[in-house]
């Protein structure tokens, strides 16, 4: 006997909810199933899941299924699937966790966000670092090349505490040595001056403080300088990536919100509604759901009220 089952794909990791009434109209009809024989895999491997129900130990209209999702990073896709099916062996549950701040804990203000700039707009497939795909191609001959690249960054807690990585490679490999030369500039603060022979992949990892560059709320800007200068006919580099980290104030986008941190208390502002749901993600993999969270109304929207948390974790809203 082949059970039932639908196939959940997943193309961005988050918490995703799946009502009766969805499953309902994609063909899968689990009216009357009991909740302890709802499972979810992934690649054979059962996924928590949380089940909300109306009619007790059974599924049906007005129920819905919870789980936190994690999309693929491949060359192909970034699309996972999920397979949900009723099988009691595969059958996992999402840990509950009700527990709640102190009124003296102490409140984190801000957690390391790092935003990406990372455009597959073209393919070489004689790239070292593994990855065909990036974003520009520099070409330089003997003059300066200056090419920019803005990121967006918002609720900036501090413009302080940042750091920046960058990825590009040399494309050409002339007899003579060296064969490129590239100045990374930062919000107009040079931070690297790179002198390279070849297809060397270059990886730029840098603390900004220790340049005294600052963070700056809405646009900043990534500038590569190609001097021309290295005495080849042209200097061609393929700019890839880069990457900012910033201290970022606890404010729901959208009305969610995805953090990591090591403090033992938060509050998130910005939020849409006062039906906060919230996962957690620890170290290890264990997913828990913490419930049991206070709200209260600002001009702003919803806050949370603060609640204790678990150190070395992932919290998505």
């Amino acid at each position: 006997m082949v059970l039932p089952s639908a196939e959940l794909f997943v193309d961005k990791d988050g918490v995703y909810r799946v009502t009766y009434e969805d499953l309902q109209g994609a063909g899968l009809d689990l009216f009357g199933v009991k909740t302890s024989e709802i499972a979810l895999t992934n690649s054979g491997a059962p996924v928590p899941l949380y089940i909300h129900t109306s009619s007790g130990k059974t599924f049906g209209p007005g129920g819905y299924i919870e789980f936190y999702g994690q999309a693929l990073d491949t060359l192909y896709t970034n699309t996972n699937v999920y397979v949900l099916s009723v099988n009691a062996d595969l059958a996992q549950s999402v840990d509950v966790d009700k527990k709640q701040a102190g009124k003296n804990t102490a409140v984190a203000t801000s957690y390391l966000e790092t935003r990406t700039v990372d455009n597959n707009n073209s393919y070489s497939f004689s790239s070292p670092n593994g990855d065909p795909w990036y974003d520009v191609r520099l070409f330089a001959r003997t003059s300066l090349l200056t090419r920019d690249f803005n990121i967006e960054l918002d609720n900036v807690a501090s413009g302080n505490g940042g750091s920046i990585n960058v990825s590009y490679y040399g494309l050409t490999d002339f007899p003579e040595n060296p064969d490129h030369h590239v100045q990374t500039v930062f919000n107009g603060t040079q931070i690297s001056d790179d002198i390279f022979d070849g297809t060397t992949n270059i990886e730029i990892n840098e603390d900004l403080d220790s340049h005294g560059v600052q963070i700056t709320e809405g646009t900043n800007t990534l500038t590569l300088n190609l001097p021309g200068d290295t005495g080849v006919a042209f200097d061609i580099v393929n700019f890839d990536s880069f990457s900012v980290t910033y201290p970022r104030a606890f404010v729901a986008n959208n009305g969610k919100l995805e953090f990591s941190s090591a403090a033992s208390a938060y509050e998130v502002t910005g939020l849409d509604t006062e039906n906060v749901v919230v996962y957690q993600i620890a170290n290890d993999g264990t997913v828990t759901r913490r419930e049991g969270i206070s709200t209260t109304q600002t001009p702003d929207g919803y806050m949370t009220l603060p609640h204790i948390i678990v150190p070395d974790y992932k919290l998505e809203f």
